[in-house]
């Protein structure tokens, strides 16, 4: 059968000069093209033509000539579909476009639920609408790394950019990913560096000696399709009881084991052991583990016997040895203690305390902690977890270690080292300087241990030092520490030190004191303080001068709401002795000894009115250039007013209002008069229409027999104007005309209502045809149909 490549077609130009067709007149047709060309897409091919205008450039259409199977077997069902919805989407889509413009056209949006097919079109029109085909041997611009690959999670294949030019655009073609001897195809991704990842089974559990078939398209249609074909070949042997690979790193492999099956060779069954469970078939170095047992003391291996094994891992795909057990042990290694270090390195403090072994000295060792003792030789609880070993959170040591040695044994559980005894120290990091609480590790700071526990702050305990009781107070915000009765501390570690009980400041200079924070999660050793910078000042002479009080009498010879100053007041004096203490130069626990009266304060006197007004009558009145409306009561009105038959608007303040005003969702005009207008009115260069409520309209208004057209200012329009999807027209009176106009040269039908018309019309005994912009076709043909110059059909072809 004849191989089929992607846009492998001639490209041919099937119009003879001077042809006729398609409603197009003679001059227009030489100026047509088309061109042939192949698509290939899902395993099934189309033989397109691309039809263009050859000053433009722009398609005018491209024309399916059906597609089929590579046998030649028409296509059906979902392909039939998938390719129908491709074809009319992008024939839509590259309608009166240019190569430029379509190779711009992002298919996965213009051929939504067809995109393949649509991609494969769009590379057949750019091939096409270039002119030009540029071909080579598969294999000359793309090569991978290697030629053979074994488990690898990537393969990178780079451009060669010496025989592919910059304005290629290679990536994996994802219909064209395929196993030997598999019929289904996998979906892989490439960037545009030429990288691709694809699914775990093709590369990370491929069978050796499989081979997979890449084939990568050239994105921007000028190139063909290139086809690479790796071969899975991976060499992982077991030789003298040890894993050994050129190709796998072995120790990752040993790490990624799940599960090892082992059972005698020729037996039907076997036992699995799982790493998880503390099983290891194989230690860390890669050595068959013959010291592992089964359920009981009985050894999985008995020497001489000859097994199968079989390794299963997330990563790759089964993998099975044959092993003779020799029934020796092979001698564990040792590893200095120094290798262990702790995470963080401040045990005490830590949410989740965790050791660690340097992995790029032991990268073989599955080391676990065994056993944890504390200062008081007592065995400490602990768990384990995937990462590493924790501490456990219900242990003594995380929730609050107490301050001391402590010993820890590791055991490499895998057999492949000697277990591991390391001890460390438990001390406190937090302390006080000056009158700020700081910590000694960024691990651990103040905040965290001052910090909010399930919605609450800890408590804070004092007590001067020798004491035996404690006093017990609170942390608060910084913002209400000064404000609360016990607030000792803020989040952030600053103490307090104007605290005052009973009228006392809480410290004394000199005097030292001993501070624990209830935190339930860390270790509280007792923190010492002593402050400074407290000095207290005694018999401060002071002169303060007393306020006088005002009182009112009550005069009926002054109106209501008059009020006059029958006496001015005088303040008093006096002599106050006072001490208090001074705390970084702020006064507190202030206290008065003494004071002394010298001269009593005189009281100020104010006449209050109480005689009534006289009425007055209500109507206008122009105070200070504005006019107001008084009422019956001498109250100003507000809002609308009705007076003499007109209606007038009232600001808040009582002002008359003139011109617009909005009130509610309506606008009004107000003369200059302040009367209200109705009806047509004319301000600056535009006319605007008022209800008879007075309010503003717009949008459509009949006054008459005539519409006019009023936009959301208000204003009244004129010209063309589009509303709904329709346009019309407002001559200058803004009077909406019906019937034929014309305007800037062009003739226009307008409908009773108004709407311009479109497409073919009649009026009278007259048939007419109107662009898509309106506007009337004279001398030339529609289709099959001819229009003179006054626009009336005449013939059709």
């Amino acid at each position: 059968m004849k191989k089929r490549s992607v846009f492998a077609g001639v490209l041919a130009v099937s119009v003879a000069a001077g042809s006729v067709g398609y409603g197009m007149t003679a001059e227009a047709a030489e100026k047509r093209k088309e061109i042939k060309t192949l698509v290939e897409t899902r395993g099934y091919y189309a033989d397109l033509t691309v039809r263009y205008e050859e000053t433009t450039g722009q398609v005018l259409g491209i024309l399916d000539k059906g597609a089929s199977r590579e046998d030649g077997s028409s296509i059906t069902g979902y392909d039939k579909d998938r390719w129908t919805l491709a074809y009319e989407k992008s024939v839509a889509a590259f309608q009166g476009k240019t190569l430029e413009e379509i190779r711009q056209i992002d298919m996965a949006d213009a051929t939504s639920g067809a995109t393949l097919s649509g991609d494969a079109i769009k590379r057949g029109v750019i091939q096409a609408l270039g002119q030009e085909t540029q071909t080579g041997e598969t294999g000359n611009y793309l090569q991978p790394v290697q030629d053979t690959k074994g488990w690898d999670k990537e393969v990178t294949f780079p451009l060669h950019t010496e025989t592919v030019p910059a304005n290629s655009n290679f990536q994996v073609a994802k219909e064209y990913i395929t196993l030997e001897g598999q019929e289904e195809r996998e979906t892989y991704y490439a960037n545009e560096k030429g990288t691709f990842t694809g699914t775990e089974y093709i590369l990370k559990k491929a069978k050796p000696g499989q081979k997979q078939r890449i084939v990568f398209q050239d994105k921007n249609g000028l190139y063909q399709d290139i086809t690479i074909t790796l071969t899975v070949s991976p060499s992982v042997k077991l030789e003298g009881g040890k894993l050994i690979s050129d190709t796998v790193d072995v120790l990752a492999l040993v790490g990624d084991i799940s599960s090892v099956k082992v059972q005698e060779a020729g037996a039907s069954y076997g036992d699995s052991y799982y790493p998880r469970a503390g099983k290891y078939v194989f230690r860390g170095d890669g050595f068959v583990n013959e010291t592992i047992t089964k359920s009981g003391e009985k050894k999985v291996f008995e020497p001489g016997k000859t097994y199968d094994i079989t390794i299963l891992t997330d990563a790759y795909s089964p993998l099975t040895f044959s092993y003779t057990a020799t029934g020796t042990s092979l001698p564990r290694k040792k590893i200095a203690a120094d290798q262990i270090r702790l995470e963080p390195a401040s045990a005490p403090f830590a949410d989740r305390t965790k050791f660690v072994i340097d992995g790029s000295q032991v990268p073989d060792s599955r080391f676990q902690v065994k056993e944890i003792t504390g200062p008081d030789g007592q065995k400490v609880p602990f768990r384990y977890e995937s990462t590493g070993t924790y501490f456990s959170e219900n242990s003594n040591l995380f929730t609050r270690p107490a301050i001391g040695e402590y010993r820890l044994l590791l055991k490499d559980v895998s057999e492949t080292y000697e277990d591991i005894e390391k001890t460390f120290q438990v001390t406190p990091v937090f302390s006080m300087e000056k009158d700020q609480m700081v910590s000694a590790s960024e691990t651990f700071p103040v905040s965290k241990y001052l910090g909010k526990t399930w919605g609450s702050y800890p408590k804070v305990k004092i007590r001067e030092a020798g004491q035996q009781e404690f006093r017990e107070y609170t942390i608060q915000e910084a913002e209400k520490i000064e404000e609360s009765k016990d607030g000792l501390f803020t989040p952030d570690g600053r103490i307090r030190k104007t605290l005052m009980e009973n009228g006392k400041l809480l410290f004394e200079q000199g005097k030292t004191y001993e501070i624990q924070i209830e935190n339930s999660s860390y270790s509280n050793p007792l923190i010492t303080y002593t402050p400074e910078g407290i000095e207290t000042v005694t018999k401060e002479e002071v002169l303060e001068e007393l306020p006088f009080k005002t009182k009112e009498v009550k005069d009926d010879t002054l109106y209501e709401g008059e009020k006059k100053t029958k006496r001015e007041g005088k303040p008093g004096k006096r002599f106050r002795t006072r001490t208090y203490t001074m705390v970084d130069g702020q006064k507190v626990g202030e206290e008065v000894v003494s004071e002394e009266q010298t001269t009593e304060p005189t009281d100020r006197v104010v006449r209050i009115g109480t005689k009534k007004k006289p009425k007055e009558k209500a109507g206008w009145k122009q105070e200070k250039g504005l006019w107001y409306y008084r009422k019956a009561d001498g109250e100003k009105a507000t809002g609308w007013i009705e007076d003499g038959g007109q209606w007038y608007f009232l600001g808040k303040d009582g002002a008359m209002k003139t011109g617009w005003v909005k009130d509610g969702s309506n606008w009004y005009y107000l003369e200059g008069s302040g009367a209200m207008k109705t009806g047509w009115v004319k301000d600056g260069s535009n006319w605007y229409y008022l209800e008879g409520s007075g309010a503003m309209k717009t949008g459509w208004v009949k006054d008459g027999s005539n519409w006019y057209y009023l936009e959301g200012s208000g204003a009244m329009k004129t010209g063309w104007i589009k509303d709904g999807g329709n346009w019309y027209y407002l001559e200058g009176s803004g009077a909406m005309k019906t019937g034929w106009i014309k305007d800037g040269g062009s003739w226009y039908y307008l409908e009773g209502s108004g709407a311009m018309k479109i497409g073919w019309v009649k009026d009278g005994n007259n048939w007419y045809y109107l662009e898509g912009n309106g506007a009337m076709a004279a001398n030339r043909w529609i289709g099959n149909d001819y229009v003179n110059a006054a626009g009336v059909w005449v013939r059709s072809r």
